[in-house]
């Protein structure tokens, strides 16, 4: 009896006090209960992509984005134009211009800490790493912000220059699948668009599956030539 009293106890005091749910974005604004219903009952598609405490309440990182971006064709969008110039924010310390990129071919996988096909591939963009070296500037940038990226890139080798809280920059490129590479030439025009990856995820044998390499050392050998 004593005990059940303890746990009726400890149940009412719990509902008591229920923490309060605060949602923030990217950019660190903070978004209410009542603010999140609103973008979803507007055609925006929400995002909780982690989770921390406070003392009374409980803080969702938050990504959103209007249900219409779905239907936009990237390499439509995109080929044939410029990346344009916009500031990345450096995993190590080092932001980048992405003027800075002119002059040498680049591949740019953009990627997120939930996505587990982004994870999958991470060997196979190592590989390619390798095989072209200081030939193609390779450069990844992650949706969620430094402290996030480090407990997945502590887990897995991930070669790419790495560039973090990319929430802003990824929206103003109208990515909305993960992973979505982009390819660039010397110049600064984009050549191809992949979203998505060729490894498949479900395969035992994705070590020694090479549709991603090969799809991708197509285009740069292109890049190259």
């Amino acid at each position: 009896m004593k005990n059940f009293s303890l746990v009726a106890l400890i149940l009412l005091v719990a509902c008591s006090n229920p923490k309060k749910v605060i949602y923030k974005t990217m950019d660190g604004d903070l978004l209410s209960q009542s603010t999140i219903d609103s973008l979803k009952s507007n055609g925006y598609v929400v995002h909780l992509l982690d989770s921390s405490f406070a003392e009374n309440s409980v803080i969702y990182k938050t990504y959103y984005y209007h249900e219409s971006a779905r239907i936009i064709n990237l390499r439509e969008r995109h080929v044939g134009r410029q990346l344009g110039e916009f500031t990345l924010i450096g995993f190590n310390g080092e932001n980048l211009n992405t003027n800075s990129l002119n002059g040498k071919p680049t591949m740019i996988n953009t990627w997120s800490v939930v996505c587990r096909p982004c994870i999958v591939e991470m060997p196979f963009l190592n590989q390619l790493k390798t095989k072209y070296k200081d030939q193609v500037q390779f450069v990844a940038i992650a949706l969620e912000d430094k402290e996030t990226v480090s407990r997945i890139l502590n887990k897995h080798t991930f070669e790419f220059d790495q560039y973090v809280s990319g929430e802003k920059q990824l929206n103003n490129l109208g990515v909305r699948l993960f992973p979505t590479s982009f390819f660039i030439d010397e110049s600064g025009t984009i050549v191809e668009v992949i979203e998505g990856t060729p490894v498949p995820t479900n395969d035992t044998n994705a070590e020694e599956n090479t549709e991603l390499t090969d799809a991708y050392s197509e285009i740069i050998e292109k890049l190259l030539n």
